[in-house]
């Protein structure tokens, strides 16, 4: 194993900085134009769908003479429609969310000084730039920021939210900042779920 990280360092060592200069512009160009087809392809059925679900309810139930058990049945029919609503949204929001943790370029570290003290070493910047570039996912059982996100990414799959959220919640501050607000609202929105659904 170290004979093979050696090879890798000379290996990098001998790289022209021109070739790797182009070369990851060349990178940034086709991941501009990836991202352009993924907004494309996402757009068509899924927006449909998010905004039939996200649609208000119309409510003529003041047009009309009612009796209270069909006004306590309509009542309990939105509160279905709504959570499921909620649901779905927090789902979909969560997704982008791991799409953009994943898309961090830091391989494993966990503090701000870490990142900046492996930035120094080509291998560990080249590292960091394709995890992020690749969104690299860590199967591994331990603690470390991307080993969290693919837990917490396989959570969301099962559709379990709260345990989705448990682990975001796990990640270093660093990691954690651009989705504290989404943590926040996705913790509101369950509570708000749970509380309706008593």
């Amino acid at each position: 194993m170290n004979l093979e990280i050696e090879s890798l360092r000379n290996q990098i060592k001998e790289i022209d900085i021109d070739l790797i200069k182009s070369s990851l512009k060349e990178i940034e160009r086709l991941k501009e134009e990836i991202s352009l087809i993924n907004n494309e392809i996402q757009k068509n059925p899924e927006e449909e769908k998010i905004e039939k679900l996200t649609s208000p309810i119309v409510d003529h139930s003041s047009d009309v003479q009612i009796n209270e058990q069909n006004l306590s049945a309509i009542k309990n029919t939105k509160k279905i429609e709504t959570s499921f609503t909620s649901e779905e949204i927090l789902l979909k929001k969560a997704k982008v969310i791991v799409e953009k943790l994943l898309e961090r370029k830091d391989f494993a570290s966990s503090t701000k000084e870490e990142f900046y003290e492996t930035e120094l070493d080509t291998f560990q910047n080249l590292k960091n730039y394709l995890a992020g570039f690749l969104k690299l996912r860590q199967f591994s059982d331990n603690s470390s920021p991307r080993a969290l996100i693919t837990r917490a990414e396989l959570e969301l799959e099962n559709r379990n939210l709260k345990k989705f959220l448990d682990l975001i919640k796990q990640l270093p501050d660093n990691w954690k900042k651009p989705v504290n607000n989404f943590i926040i609202e996705a913790e509101n929105s369950l509570n708000l779920m749970n509380n309706e659904g008593k």
